[in-house]
């Protein structure tokens, strides 16, 4: 889930450049010039990454050899794009190189903030809590001292990436402080001003804040969350500028969540009814719509789905590279 300010201006350059630079990478007939800052380079990116990241590689390895941008804004681009393919390990390696000294953070703020929330977001898939934990707090050490619009926004970003670390170790009242004042923070921000960037912000933290419950078994708390979810998630999935993916994506994921809260509290017919309306949504069939259906078959002990879905639970695992994600699984495959 990603979220990061851009005005209609920015947009509007990266999409017509990236459109520029990727015929010129497909004909190979780039010119060697330096054409575009560094700042349009990262509207390019943005836009590629969407259209195509394997193509956006390319693109990125025409910029290395020209020597047009610095290692550790390259290694960002590239994480970016490994990232967006699901190449989690792969990307992992990229966002450090990234984040190596302090190069990227006196280069663009923005883009080593939004490094150090890639790298807590591929840890935390991986249950590499502690490090997680880690990338999350260099992130918000960083932003403390920058008041611009985009700092604030960014400081409750990646404290209620600190929140979500301390939960899953077990810190519970730290991390309820981390939440609350992070949930405030952009709360403010998004009924002040409700951009589309705003509003998914809003909606991202506040769906993390119920997953950090639920994955914690703090079935009470992630129940009296669930309203603020949804109203945050629909608030966002309404605007028009939200993409069918990701309205897919988030309300998929809120209702995996719920389910799962229902069926560890006893309310398995309820639960049940969830469950089976996301098998017929396109969610079913993403890779983390694999993941929680897979979990929510183990909590609601349906030995015999988990066994069928395995083939899928596989390909999935390949992807992130990280099998040992699904290892606790492997208990229920079938002969």
């Amino acid at each position: 889930m990603v979220y990061k300010k851009n005005n209609v201006l920015a947009v509007s350059i990266g999409v017509l450049a990236g459109v520029c630079l990727l015929g010129n990478v497909w004909t190979g007939c780039r010119s060697t010039a330096r054409v575009w800052t560094s700042e349009q380079h990262d509207s390019i990116l943005r836009e590629m990454v969407k259209v195509n990241p394997k193509h956006a590689l390319a693109w990125v390895d025409s910029l290395e050899a020209e020597k047009e941008e610095s290692h550790v804004r390259l290694a960002f681009y590239r994480a970016q794009a490994y990232n967006k393919m699901g190449q989690k390990k792969t990307a992992e390696e990229w966002c450090e190189k990234a984040l190596e000294g302090d190069e990227l953070l006196h280069e663009c703020r923005v883009n080593f903030y939004a490094t150090a929330d890639m790298k807590f977001s591929i840890l935390t898939y991986n249950d590499e809590f502690e490090r997680a934990l880690e990338a999350a707090q260099m992130g918000f050490e960083a932003t403390r001292t920058d008041m611009t619009p985009e700092g604030r926004q960014w400081t409750a970003v990646l404290l209620h990436e600190v929140g979500y670390g301390q939960m899953q170790l077990g810190q519970i009242e730290q991390a309820e402080n981390s939440f609350s004042q992070a949930y405030i923070a952009l709360k403010q921000i998004s009924s002040a001003n409700p951009t589309i960037d705003n509003l998914s912000t809003f909606a991202r933290v506040s769906y993390n804040i119920l997953d950090a419950y639920t994955s914690t078994g703090q079935l009470d708390k992630a129940s009296a969350w669930v309203a603020s979810t949804e109203d945050a998630v629909n608030q966002f999935v309404a605007s028009p500028e939200c993409t069918e993916e990701t309205r897919v994506d988030y309300l998929g994921g809120l209702a995996m969540q719920k389910a799962l809260i229902l069926v560890q509290t006893g309310h398995r017919e309820e639960a049940d009814s969830i469950y089976d309306d996301v098998l017929t949504s396109d969610y079913a069939d993403t890779a983390l719509g694999i993941a929680e259906r897979s979990t929510y078959l183990e909590k609601a002990e349906r030995y015999d789905d988990i066994a069928e879905m395995m083939p899928q639970i596989d390909s999935v695992a390949t992807v992130w590279g990280t099998p040992s994600a699904f290892a606790h699984l492997e208990k229920y495959r079938k002969d």
